[in-house]
This record gives structure tokens, sequence and C-alpha cells, in this order.
């Protein structure tokens, strides 16, 4: 395998299934679309220190669009929601896997009924999160060294393009999330025909995703890994799937498929963990 690779996929991830044709060329990565549940995935995942570099460049420029109202209007709605959900617990302990400039935590800072925290990717963002008072640690989402069921509510809805393998990092938000707790899930989605007939082609906008849902498959997806779906719609702008899923108690974990993939043994993590285990 080319060292440039981290492992590659050669079968469908959700429903195994081996029949695909080529979708398109995404950023000179060959693209598969699986004939049997839609799914569209790269047939080869970058090694982690590719992804790391092409997140920090993204987040960068995130930084710079000058969407922050927007955002806050969304995180507020976000925020309301999940009180509605999780109504009977008296403080909602919340992390923000790739917070990126901390505005959520900075919402939640000081709200009554949340304690929440944040991962990230980039090491980057840490100083300027951490200078405004926030609880942050540099870590992978797919090894987290959290206890089990720490967490209320994980928002991972930000960036989820660098997801190095989709069902590592769900398991692991499954192992420290609280039984009843919640995760929200902004994942990139497959145009159809209609974004067709609306003037968008079926390659807008996926120059940098290696996974591509619709909203029938995301649910299946996250139902196979023990989740239970409470919302799943796609975005207004139809660029993404919005997913809510909660924990289901009685899990058995021997029973779930994994993720069948080939990892490159040459390849090692680019990023090194920096955070702390939650007492």
């Amino acid at each position: 395998m080319n060292s440039q690779y981290g492992y590659s996929n050669p079968v469908c991830p959700i429903c195994r299934s081996e029949d695909y044709r080529f979708f398109c060329l995404n950023d000179s990565r060959p693209l598969k679309r699986c004939d049997d549940c839609d799914f569209v995935y790269a047939a080869e995942i970058p090694a982690e220190g590719a992804i790391l570099q092409e997140y920090q460049e993204a987040a960068h420029k995130a930084r710079r669009t000058g969407l922050q109202l927007k955002r806050r209007l969304s995180y507020r709605l976000e925020v309301g929601l999940v009180k509605m959900f999780l109504h009977r617990r008296r403080e909602i302990r919340t992390l923000h896997v790739n917070f990126g400039d901390g505005l959520l935590l900075q919402q939640l800072d000081g709200h009554p009924g949340y304690d929440a925290m944040g991962v990230e990717l980039s090491p980057q963002s840490l100083d300027p999160a951490r200078n405004k008072l926030l609880d942050v640690y540099h870590s992978s989402v797919e090894e987290m060294s959290f206890r089990d069921q720490i967490f209320d509510f994980i928002h991972a809805a930000d960036r989820p393009e660098v997801f190095y393998n989709p069902e590592r990092t769900c398991l692991e938000m499954q192992r420290i999330l609280a039984p009843g707790g919640l995760i929200f899930l902004s994942l990139p989605r497959m145009r159809k025909l209609p974004d067709i007939l609306r003037g968008e082609s079926w390659g807008e906008r996926m120059t940098d995703q290696l996974w591509h849902f619709t909203t029938e498959n995301a649910a299946l997806f996250l139902q196979r890994l023990g989740f239970r779906t409470h919302f799943v719609r796609q975005a207004q702008n139809g660029s993404s799937v919005f997913v809510i899923a909660g924990k289901q108690p009685n899990a058995n974990w021997d029973e779930i498929p994994r993720w069948v993939g080939i990892q490159d043994e040459t390849d090692q993590p680019s990023w090194s963990p920096e955070i702390r285990r939650v007492a």
C-alpha cells in the first residue's frame, strides 16, 4: 500500500457489500458508491498526518468566514433541544469534539445545567481556547483518555470529515457516553438527483470529504453500532445529515460487526494525546 494512505476500504463500511461503482474523484482520491445502501466512501483513506494538515487548513479558513452569528443561533437551538431530551439530569456533562474556535464551549461556560469540555485534533486551537479559560485538550477522537460512561452529551458536528475511521470514532463515543446519553452528529451528505435538478453537481462540495451519507444509511450505521436514532434529517442547504442518537443500554458489543479496513501498519498517528483521564 502507498505510504501516503492509512488503510483501504475493500467493501462498503456500512453494509459490507462488495458491489460498488466509482462515483467521482475526490481531490485525486477515488470514491466508491455502494450499490446496496448508497454510501459513498473513499477507497483509500489518507494517513492521519495528511488528514491533520487538511483539517488545520480548513479550520483556519473557517475562522475567517465570519459566520459566528449563524453558529451562535444554531448552538442555542441545539442546547435547548438537548435540555428537552435530558430534562431529568441536573447537570449535563458535555464534550465538544473538534471544538475549533470554542464558540459552543463559550456559550456553555457558566450555563446553568451544563459542565462542558472539548477535545481538538489540531494543537493550534488549544492556546486560544485556554486563553478564554475553556477546559480543552488535544486528542484524537478515536482514542480518548476519559473513563467509561462519563458524558451525558457529545457534540461532534464540526468538521466531521476528519474522522479517520467513523466506526472507531462512534464506538469510542459509545464507550464514554453514559446510559441514555446523546450524541449530535453532522455528517457529510451525498448529493442525489433532486439536488442535480436544482443545479448542483454530484461532486459539489466534496473536495475535502472522505464519507458521504444519506439520512437512511446514517441511521442504519448508528443502529448497527448500538445507538437509537431520535432525529435524522438533512440540512436546509443539503450539505449535511443531522443526527441525534441515544446510547442503548443493552447493546451487545460482541455482536456488533466491526469496520472492514486494511490498516497500513507503517503509518503512525501524527497526534500525541495530551489529555487527562477524567475522575
